[in-house]
């Protein structure tokens, strides 16, 4: 159930999940967990953590991407961000998703994604109808490198 609040502040027009650190403990109890210190903020090396309406942390890759350097978990006090609870999974689980606004498939050729993507997680095949951009989704970190260096905004990255 949406609030009024939430409703006159045009939360139904975007209703995705946002975007926690690594590490982060699943929404509700991030939430319930987080103190919204901000400790993290400056932490962050990449400077990608910003802060939302309530003040806890979201990433935000328009100006860089993240490195997984742990330095924003070392300093979490209240354990919003726990490795504990990713037991050597990925430090989360969101991915790298191509839309359909990739000038590639529009006949461009533009390889910037691929060539900032340090897992080579994204490739290319040319075919007759074009060139494919290709997503190794086993091999994608979800570090945002792609996301930052699209002209287009045609990449986003979710779980």
């Amino acid at each position: 159930m949406v609030s009024r609040r939430e409703l006159l502040r045009g939360v139904l027009s975007d209703r995705r999940p946002r975007l926690r650190p690594p590490w982060a403990l699943p929404e509700p109890r991030f939430s319930a967990v987080c103190t919204a210190c901000g400790d993290c903020l400056p932490a962050c090396r990449a400077g990608i953590l910003v802060s939302d309406e309530e003040g806890r942390p979201v990433v935000d890759f328009a100006d860089g991407e993240c490195s997984f350097c742990g330095d924003c978990l070392r300093v979490c006090k209240a354990g919003s961000l726990s490795l504990r609870a990713f037991a050597g999974a990925d430090p989360w689980p969101v991915k790298a998703r191509i839309s359909e606004r990739c000038v590639n498939l529009m006949g461009v050729l533009c390889r910037e994604c691929g060539s900032a993507c340090m897992e080579r997680a994204i490739r290319f095949a040319v075919t007759a109808e074009g060139v494919r951009v290709e997503l190794d989704e086993a091999a994608c970190s979800g570090c945002g490198a792609c996301y930052r260096a699209c002209p287009k905004r045609a990449i986003e990255i979710r779980g």
